[in-house]
């Protein structure tokens, strides 16, 4: 079977309108979803660990900063949206009316094709960008086309990397005193919000050459469901109303990191022995939306809250470019979360978590809260 890629048109925040479902899936954790069963993505159930300022509640965290230093004191930062290279040169070719086909055929693997051969060594695979030039040379496919299609060659050398849009960070703010702020940084407007006109993610470092540092405040729904159990034991111990501080109080005494034995071995017998085992345990809240159609072994398809443990799920092992067969090995709902709904350039949508990762032909796996609309996801029709 062979797969291509299916650009995102836009990316919207939205309530979660079921429940939201993961599965951790054995090796890799990887699995194909579908918002139909026609089309089939490629994502993930894990992600490398960051540091942030997280919360239950982003917008209480955001908020209470604002009272804390000031409406104006608390800039959102901007994400500038640029013009890779694989969408670039799949618009302009629709724009000269070349077959869609065609590109796809000579688009599909180009990365993987060109990115051993031209990415350092010592850079990080996430933050590799594949450029024309780069494809010229080391892709004889990629020339063939060029060499076909002059016009679109000349586009791309004038287009490649240029802004596309302005959007806002997930969770990235910077705090300063606004008098200082109008003298250093010239806030602009962005759809009627106040935001940093510099920016700090995948594509630009901008803060910190001009002396402005990034504060992440994320929203964890996981922390709310601490501090709801919490709660909860301290009305059954026999606490009526516990308050905030009743509740941090009990976190530091039997949670926290900085007062726990870091080799309590009732840790280790609770989550990793056998019976209990919860492997990737921090990223619980990784999810997809309920009725979202899972790729079993078999050829047939589920929705992804009626796959059993023990059941083998289709999945694909991006270091061997090889479809192969995984076993489910936990199935997690979470309830009802935010979310983010993907639009994608075949009219599909697909429902998920901020963090639930999908794997894009230009960045790797990406998680959807730093998805952009110059990303193009892995698809495959079976």
């Amino acid at each position: 079977m062979d797969s291509s890629t299916v650009e995102i048109e836009s990316i919207e925040i939205i309530a979660a309108p079921d429940n939201m479902v993961d599965i951790t899936v054995e090796d890799d954790h990887t699995y194909w979803c579908s918002p139909t069963g026609e089309n089939w993505y490629l994502t993930h159930n894990t992600s490398w660990p960051d540091i942030d300022s997280d919360a239950g509640d982003r917008d209480a965290l955001i908020n209470a900063a604002r009272k804390l230093y000031g409406e104006d004191a608390v800039i959102p930062v901007s994400n500038f949206n640029t013009l890779k290279l694989l969408s670039l040169v799949k618009d302009i070719s629709k724009f000269y009316g070349i077959n869609f086909q065609e590109v796809n055929k000579m688009t599909s693997g180009l990365q993987r094709e060109v990115e051993p051969q031209d990415r350092d060594p010592n850079e990080e695979k996430s933050v590799y960008v594949l450029t024309h030039e780069a494809c010229m040379q080391y892709s004889s496919k990629y020339l063939a086309f060029m060499s076909k299609y002059p016009e679109v060659k000349d586009h791309i050398e004038t287009l490649f990397m240029q802004n596309r849009s302005m959007g806002r960070h997930a969770g990235g703010v910077i705090i300063a005193p606004p008098e200082q702020l109008e003298k250093t940084m010239p806030i602009v407007k962005v759809r009627g919000d106040l935001q940093t006109p510099w920016t700090e993610g995948m594509n630009f470092r901008n803060l910190e050459d001009n002396g402005f540092i990034k504060f992440d405040f994320l929203g964890l729904t996981l922390m709310k469901d601490v501090e709801n159990c919490i709660r909860r034991i301290l009305q059954k111990k026999g606490k009526k109303s516990p308050n905030f501080a009743d509740i941090r109080n009990y976190f530091d005494r039997h949670l926290n990191c900085r007062y726990v034995a870091p080799d309590d071995p009732k840790v280790f017998e609770t989550a990793f022995h056998a019976d209990h085992f919860a492997p990737g345990i921090f990223q619980f809240t990784q999810c997809l939306e309920e009725g979202t159609a899972v790729a079993m072994s078999n050829g047939q398809r589920r929705c992804i809250e009626d796959v059993k443990i023990g059941e083998f799920v289709f999945s694909y092992d991006t270091k061997t470019d090889q479809f192969v067969s995984r076993e489910v090995l936990d199935v997690i709902d979470n309830g009802d979360l935010e979310c983010l709904e993907l639009e994608l350039e075949n009219g599909k949508t697909i429902t998920c978590t901020y963090d639930h990762k999908f794997y894009t032909s230009n960045r790797g796996w990406v998680e959807a809260q730093y998805l952009t609309e110059d990303d193009d996801i892995v698809d495959f029709a079976r």
